[in-house]
């Protein structure tokens, strides 16, 4: 997908925030400007857009991909998908409903809370429109369990990122991307 494309839809997706009373976002660059005005590192993986921030002792993620349905990102996993720290989330009437799973096997993952975890997710915020979902969520640095990963400053850590094309979040990726960062 080309980059006048991507600045097209988030046009589209600035709008229909600007409609839902947030802070309304011109275009893809000034989208990016703002996370980086905000403390945000943008990445741009294809047709997704992974922006995170240090702050206190949490991590602040926010993901975007063009389409109506889930979007998931994966920290560290040791084996495929076995081992990963999942976040997942769709928008649900106008709210954003975001879940922590855990890498069980190397093809699949479950609730940390079913796994005899804690979710550690805070600050939830979600936008979707015709043309993206937004997901937004913090996690805590340095988790004391096992089944969240240190996402310390100037670690380096694997990433899978991923969506699917409905609001079933238990449906197999439409796109799944694999990037590793440095905090």
């Amino acid at each position: 997908m080309n980059r006048f494309l991507l600045v097209i839809l988030f046009l589209f997706f600035a709008l229909g925030a600007f409609a839902m009373g947030q802070k309304a976002v011109v275009n893809l660059d000034e989208y990016l400007l703002s996370n980086t005005k905000s403390g945000y590192t943008n990445v741009m993986v294809e047709d997704m857009v992974f922006s995170w921030k240090l702050q206190g002792q949490d991590i602040f993620v926010k993901i975007f991909a063009p389409l109506e349905g889930w979007l998931a990102i994966g920290f560290d996993p040791a084996e495929k998908m076995k081992g990963a720290d999942y976040i997942i989330g769709i928008i649900s009437n106008g709210a954003p409903m975001i879940n922590e799973h855990y890498g069980d096997n190397p093809y699949g993952h479950k609730s940390i809370v079913l796994l005899g975890g804690k979710d550690l997710t805070g600050n939830k915020e979600g936008l979707e429109n015709k043309d993206g979902t937004m997901i937004g969520f913090s996690i805590p640095q340095d988790p004391q369990d096992n089944f969240h990963k240190k996402l310390l400053p100037g670690s380096t850590h694997k990433v899978i990122l991923a969506y699917g094309a409905d609001k079933n979040m238990k449906a197999r990726h439409a796109k799944r991307y694999i990037i590793e960062i440095k905090l």
